[in-house]
C-alpha cells in the first residue's frame, strides 16, 4: 500500500533522521571518516532504526517517539489529516524560531561593529533588526491570541487556570515565543538608542547642535522610550507566569 503524501513527507523526514544516528547522510555515505560498519554501536543503531522504520510505515503515531512528535501523549491516535496539521503548525513554529534566532545573531554582529568603532554599519544592521522584529513580534502576538481563543474555546472554565491542561501548555508556549521575539526587539531598541548617542556625540561626524545632531538626539529619545515600553511589557510577562 502506498504512502499518502503526508505520510511520505513524514517518513522520508523520519529516514533522515534515522540515518544521521547511524552516522550516515540520506544516500547512505558515512558522514565521519572513521566511520565502521563492522561496530557494535553502529549495529545497533542500525538495528533501532529499523525497528522504528518499520514501525512508521504503519503510522506515524504507532510508535512512542512518532507520537511526541505529533503532539501527543495520550488518547486515540490521530487522523492522517490532523497528523499533517501538527507537521505543518511545528514548521511554522520552526520557522518563526528560525527568524528569531538569525535576528538575535545580527544584534550581535551589530555589537561587534560598535566595538571595532563602526558605529553607522552597526545602527545599519540594529535598525533593520528593530524593524524585521517588529513583525516577528505581530506574528507571535497573533499566534497567542490564536491559542488562548483555543484554549477557551476547549475549556472556558478551566483554559486560563489549568496548569496542567494540555491547552494552557499550548498558550505557555505561544506566550514564551513573544517573550523571546520582545526581546530580540528590545536589544535592537536599545542598541539603536545608544548608537545615535554615539555618533551624535562624535563630533568628527556629527557637527555640534546642527540638525543632523538634533535628528539623531530626536531618535536617540524616541528608541530608547520604545525600548522602556518593550521592557515593560517584557516585565508584566514576566511577573504574571
Amino acid at each position: 500500500m502506498p504512502f499518502t503524501a503526508v505520510e511520505e513527507q513524514y517518513y522520508q523526514s523520519f529516514f533522515e533522521e534515522m540515518a544521521a544516528t547511524c552516522g550516515l547522510d540520506p544516500q547512505g555515505n558515512p558522514l565521519r571518516g572513521d566511520w565502521d560498519p563492522e561496530d557494535s554501536g553502529v549495529q545497533n543503531s542500525m538495528q533501532r532504526a529499523l525497528d522504528l522504520l518499520r514501525q512508521a510505515t504503519l503510522h506515524p503515531e504507532v510508535r512512542n517517539r512518532g507520537r511526541r512528535a505529533v503532539g501527543e501523549k495520550a488518547g486515540p491516535m490521530r487522523t492522517v489529516a490532523e497528523v499533517l496539521d501538527v507537521m505543518l503548525e511545528q514548521s511554522e513554529n520552526a520557522k518563526r524560531t528560525d527568524k528569531r534566532s538569525l535576528l538575535g545573531l545580527r544584534v550581535s554582529r551589530g555589537q561587534i561593529l560598535a566595538q571595532l568603532g563602526r558605529a553607522k554599519e552597526a545602527l545599519a544592521i540594529w535598525e533593520d533588526v528593530r524593524e524585521k522584529s517588529g513583525t516577528v513580534v505581530a506574528e507571535c502576538r497573533a499566534h497567542l491570541e490564536k491559542e488562548i481563543q483555543g484554549a477557551r474555546a476547549a475549556d472556558p472554565e478551566t483554559a486560563e487556570d489549568n496548569p496542567g491542561g494540555r491547552e494552557n501548555a499550548r498558550v505557555g508556549e505561544a506566550r514564551r515565543r513573544l517573550r523571546s521575539a520582545l526581546e530580540v526587539q528590545h536589544q535592537a531598541a536599545f542598541f539603536c538608542a545608544n548608537a545615535y548617542f554615539t555618533i551624535k556625540s562624535n563630533a568628527d561626524i556629527t557637527v555640534p547642535d546642527s540638525d543632523d545632531f538634533k535628528r539623531l538626539e530626536r531618535m536617540e529619545t524616541e528608541s530608547y522610550d520604545f525600548a522602556k515600553v518593550i521592557r515593560k511589557e517584557i516585565l508584566q510577562e514576566v511577573s504574571s507566569e
